[in-house]
């Protein structure tokens, strides 16, 4: 996807490239794929030309688990 293409409301896909622990306890794993949508996308002024982006994570797969999550 890139930015002349997309269009709020687009389908986006994220890899975990860590680990995630919380207390100690791991939560997410390395490797997790996690779904949802692009919800923001605001063009700003001045050099560089850039984008203002908002994600929503909605779903999270890794190996045996699958969950929705806000």
């Amino acid at each position: 996807m890139d930015s002349k293409r997309a269009a709020v409301g687009d389908p986006i896909e994220a890899v975990t490239t860590a680990e995630v622990f919380e207390k100690k306890r791991l939560v997410i794993p390395k490797g997790a794929t996690l779904r949802g949508r692009l919800r923001r996308m605001d063009a700003a002024t001045g050099p560089p030309e850039h984008f203002t982006i908002g994600l929503e994570f909605t779903d999270i797969e890794y190996p045996g688990y699958h969950a929705r999550f806000f």
